[in-house]
């Protein structure tokens, strides 16, 4: 009975934590040398500085109509007035640009999300998203800018940057400029539009900033206003509106993202809010020695799928499942190495049909540490029995809470014991940053026709819109599920139960386990796989080992 007991638990709630202050790497100004220093700015140097600029072009058209803003794999956010009159047919979208006459191929647009209540007559709520038709893949010329947190209201010297002509009556210019803009008053802001008696009612929605010689201009509407340095820069507001360019003493009017968050949330679907890193860490080790990979490197040889061959070693946490010696599952060492009992981790899927079977027989269950190479004889090595079995009491047999602990008996191997370390747990309010790199490893093939590797294989993949994948899954996805996608690196056969592991100050903590995917070639350019989300299973993690969570 043990094989199939599990120990009831109340589901973890899916409370509202999107809004957290979070641990983040989006926002990041790729920037060395950048010379210290749009009408009254300067060239931006080096090139794709501020790898989450977007330009906004019409079909057939040489002059971009309005700058954007990348947040995701999949939307940017621009300014309504931008795209409201058009529809996905004739805009596309550049990326990863610097100069236009050599930029990158525009990239179709799949939906225009203007905002509901938007006024064109005097900018009301003036912002949309523009859904990519396909994700893109962050890379030092590709990258999202942060979101604010909802009450962000601290910020010091504000930054604009974009292709826009670099006078009122102008073209558009070749190579990006940027420069520095304060924070113009609000009251004095609303008193300068009143006088010059415009529509536009400057409210607790809306920013200024500018008014002294540098600012946006045309081309540059629906750009990005931004604040912060180095490597967390946030997206402070959307340029909306203005009187001119670049005029002494009137300031340029830009929408306020952060009164549009929850917006932006709805409507992407996403999970996934980016915000600086600031704030409490939300983030400690369950384990002071715990996800603290060896020292390595890497060997460019055969592939997890299209990854690379780890060190000896490399992630001490890595385990093997296997029956009658043959390889069933990837899993994970969460307990530490000295407790009296030693639990693993694993998707229940990729064990169940071997546990169901006629003949299965539990004295032929093993679980494999200290392992590089399968084939290989290691001093390192070493295997446990299978004390006991705990299914998740959620999981019904599908892919829903993929979550199996193994309780191990390693009867002397005290020793081999000791050189392991377990990976962290993430908290339960823990957020995941789509720009974080992530990292996979396993036994499994390295292609889909391939054999299973004998030696680990390791791997790098990005969190996925959750919404896009959604669609990708006929909307199947629950909410214990994560997805994650980089092609070509993919998980293969064999891989199932294995770790989506997230680094944070130098740590590795287990964001998920390799559970499943619909795509039957492995590596495939369109389909994202789906991972177990850890945190929902921290309770019962608590539950079945005593291991402290959060």
């Amino acid at each position: 009975d043990d094989d199939r007991s599990s120990i009831r638990e109340n589901r973890i709630l899916n409370f509202d934590s999107r809004f957290k202050r979070q641990v983040c790497q989006c926002g990041a100004e790729n920037i060395f040398r950048a010379r210290p220093r749009i009408i009254g700015g300067s060239e931006i140097q080096p090139e794709n500085r501020y790898p989450w600029l977007a330009v906004i072009e019409r079909l057939n058209e040489v002059d971009p109509i309005c700058g954007g803003a990348l947040i995701d794999h999949v939307f940017l956010l621009t300014a309504a007035h931008c795209v409201n009159d058009y529809d996905t047919s004739s805009v596309r979208v550049i990326l990863g640009a610097h100069s236009l006459k050599n930029a990158p191929s525009p990239l179709r647009v799949a939906r225009i999300i203007v905002h509901d209540e938007y006024l064109r007559w005097n900018v009301t709520n003036d912002i949309a998203l523009l859904e990519l038709a396909s994700p893109v893949h962050f890379s030092e010329k590709i990258s999202p800018i942060c979101l604010p947190s909802e009450n962000n209201d601290e910020f010091g010297m504000l930054r604009i940057a974009g292709w826009g002509a670099n006078q009122s009556y102008g073209f558009a210019s070749d190579i990006p400029k940027h420069a520095r803009i304060p924070l113009f008053d609000r009251k004095r802001c609303a008193e300068i539009y009143g006088e010059l008696s415009t529509k536009i009612k400057i409210n607790e929605n809306l920013i200024c900033a500018g008014g002294s010689g540098s600012d946006t201009c045309q081309g540059d509407s629906g750009g990005p206003l931004f604040s912060g340095e180095n490597n967390f820069i946030t997206l402070i507001g959307i340029s909306s509106y203005g009187i001119g360019c670049g005029r002494e003493g009137i300031p340029g009017v830009y929408t306020r993202v952060s009164k549009y968050i929850s917006w932006i949330y709805r409507k992407t679907g996403g999970s996934f809010i980016c915000q600086p890193k600031q704030g409490p860490k939300p983030v400690y080790p369950n384990f002071d020695d715990c996800g603290i990979p060896n020292e390595s490197g890497l060997r460019r040889v055969k592939r997890i799928v299209n990854g690379a061959e780890t060190r000896p070693l490399e992630f001490p946490w890595m385990a093997i499942v296997a029956y009658d010696r043959q390889l069933i599952a990837g899993a994970v060492l969460i307990s530490k190495p000295n407790s009296v009992q030693q639990f693993v981790i694993t998707a229940a899927s990729a064990i169940s049909s071997t546990l169901n079977s006629e003949n299965y027989d539990r004295s032929l269950l093993k679980v494999v540490l200290g392992v590089h190479d399968i084939s290989a004889r290691e001093e390192t090595k070493f295997s446990c029995k299978v004390k006991r079995i705990y299914f998740h009491s959620d999981y019904t047999g599908g892919y829903d809470y993929d979550f199996a602990i193994l309780e191990l008996n390693c009867a002397n191997q005290e020793q081999k014991l000791a050189s392991l370390r377990p990976i962290c747990l993430p908290t339960s309010n823990m957020l995941f940053s789509y720009r974080t790199r992530l990292t996979i490893a396993g036994w499994g093939r390295t292609s889909t026709d391939s054999r299973g590797s004998y030696t680990l294989q390791k791997a790098y993949t990005y969190f996925y819109n959750r919404r896009t994948c959604a669609s990708k899954y006929e909307y199947r996805l629950s909410e214990s599920m994560l997805c994650a996608w980089s092609y070509p690196s993919d998980s293969c056969y064999g891989d199932g139960g294995g770790p989506l592991m997230m680094p944070y100050e130098e740590r590795m903590y287990l964001a998920g386990l390799i559970s499943w995917s619909r795509s039957q070639q492995c590596g495939n350019s369109e389909i994202p796989t789906i991972y177990a989300d850890v945190r929902k299973a921290l309770q019962w993690i608590t539950r079945i080992t005593d291991i402290p969570t959060q």
